[in-house]
C-alpha cells in the first residue's frame, strides 16, 4: 500500500484501494530443519507416541511457515509408517490440528505439512513397527511461507519476485501460503503482493 499515493492515475489509486492491494517485502530465511524442535530421542518404543511439548522455538522466525519433520529409523528397525501430529497456533490466530505422513527413503522419513504456523502447542510422534532404540526426530522450516490473508484464487497473488526477479513459486489457495521457487539465504528480498479482498 505504500507506493499507491505516488500513482499518477487518480482512478488506477481508487481500484487498488478499493480491492485492497496488500505487498509483503521480507527476507526469506535460510531453511532450518530443526528450527522449532532440535533432535529429540524417541524413547516411546514402537507402535507408541512421543509426545513433545517443549520446543526449542515455539514461535515462527519471521512470517509463518510450514514444518517440515524429519524421523530418522535407528539402524537394524524395521518402521511401517511415521505420523506427525502437530498442535499450535495458525497464522490466523486459531489453534489448529494437522496430521504429517512420514515418506521413508532409506530409513529417514520425512514429514510435510501445509499449515503455515505462528507457534506450536505440541507434537505427537508415532511410529508404527519394530525396534526402538536411539531413534531421534528433528521438526524445522522450508521455504513455503504464509500469506497471511485468505485469498480466493492463485490469481489474486498478483506479483512474486525473489532477488529482484520474477519467481514462479507455488500459490496454496486452501492454505493461504506460498513456496518460493528461489533459495532463500537470509540475504535476498522476497515481495509478495496479494489482493485482499475483492468488491465484486
Amino acid at each position: 500500500m505504500q507506493s499507491i499515493g505516488r500513482l499518477a492515475d487518480p482512478n488506477t489509486r481508487a481500484i487498488l484501494q478499493a480491492e485492497g492491494i496488500r505487498t509483503l517485502t521480507f527476507i526469506p530465511l535460510t531453511a532450518d530443519v530443526d528450527w522449532w524442535l532440535s533432535s529429540t530421542t524417541l524413547t516411546a518404543g514402537a507402535n507408541k507416541t512421543k509426545t513433545v511439548t517443549s520446543f526449542t522455538h515455539a514461535y515462527c522466525q519471521s512470517l509463518p511457515q510450514t514444518v517440515v519433520g524429519v524421523v530418522t529409523e535407528n539402524s537394524g528397525d524395521t518402521w511401517d509408517a511415521v505420523e506427525i501430529a502437530l498442535t499450535g497456533i495458525n497464522q490466523f490466530g486459531q489453534t489448529t490440528f494437522e496430521t504429517l505422513e512420514g515418506t521413508n527413503s532409506s530409513g529417514t522419513w520425512t514429514c510435510t505439512g501445509s499449515v503455515c504456523w505462528l507457534q506450536l502447542l505440541s507434537a505427537a510422534i508415532t511410529i508404527t513397527g519394530t525396534g526402538d532404540t536411539g531413534d531421534a526426530v528433528i521438526l524445522g522450516f522450508g521455504k513455503t511461507y504464509g500469506l497471511c490473508h485468505q485469498i480466493l484464487a492463485s490469481t489474486d497473488v498478483l506479483f512474486k519476485s525473489f532477488d529482484g526477479s520474477a519467481d514462479d513459486g507455488t500459490v496454496s489457495v486452501a492454505n493461504a501460503s506460498y513456496a518460493f521457487d528461489g533459495t532463500p539465504n537470509a540475504a535476498k528480498i522476497g515481495s509478495i503482493t496479494l489482493r485482499t479482498m475483492r468488491p465484486y
